[in-house]
């Protein structure tokens, strides 16, 4: 089976080698994407007998290649060789990190959460960073410990974005952006009459809707004259 790791990884495997007629004196293993290039690493240090043990340190290339393999050699007191091989696929593994908001309508100087779901597959999110501002070009990031946060949104009405970003353990990095529509979000009222005719001393009923898009109607007056 081909396994799936990812570029820089530094692995460990233990191996067992048996001779049913003799003793195993060595064991030694060599990486490459190409076979034909493997040079034999003989660190391993062994007590011949029948059965043996030992643990071998594969570290993986720092490029992709869905080919590169690890060939163990056990070597006998006659001087014969057995072989095992493992074939690695090295893919790059990059995070990736994916807002849970894209676009929202928010109101002047309200609270916005700012989360994620932030993802590194065969290694680890190594830092959270945020920017957000009016425009996207040279972004100041400022690290947050997790991908969820709170900011206040601007004073004034604008088009308001803030970005996420995400460094793994290899260094690589992955953004995702979030776009804001800052209003100033005025309520409006709306009389269920637009005239009326009346008699002098009469009670009147007055009646309307009111609305506020983004929040919500704190005080109710009328006013006549």
């Amino acid at each position: 089976d081909v396994i799936r790791q990812k570029i820089n990884a530094k692995l460990s495997y233990a191996v067992t080698a048996n001779d049913k007629y003799g003793k195993v004196v060595a064991i030694e293993w060599g990486c490459n994407a190409n076979a034909s290039k493997i040079s034999w690493d003989s660190s391993a240090t062994v007590t011949p007998g029948k059965n043996v043990s030992a643990t071998i340190n594969v570290p993986l290339p720092q490029t992709e290649t869905d080919n590169y393999k690890c060939v163990v050699r056990a070597t006998d007191d006659d001087g014969e060789y057995g072989y095992d091989t493992l074939t690695f696929r090295v893919v790059l593994d990059k995070p990736s990190i994916t807002l849970f908001t894209s676009s929202a309508e928010v109101k002047i100087n309200s609270n916005i959460r700012v989360s994620g779901a932030a993802v590194d597959t065969l290694g680890r999110i190594e830092s959270v960073e945020l920017f957000c501002g009016s425009s996207l070009k040279s972004p100041t990031w400022v690290p947050i410990s997790k991908p969820d946060t709170t900011v206040v949104a601007p004073s004034k009405e604008c088009t308001w974005y803030c970005m996420m970003r995400v460094t793994d353990d290899d260094n690589l990095t992955a953004i995702d952006t979030a776009t804001y529509s800052v209003l100033q979000d005025l309520p409006t009222v709306t009389a269920s009459e637009d005239t009326l005719t009346v008699s002098i001393k009469d009670t009147l009923e007055l009646d309307a809707m009111a609305y506020d898009k983004l929040g919500k109607i704190v005080l109710y007056q009328w006013s006549c004259g």
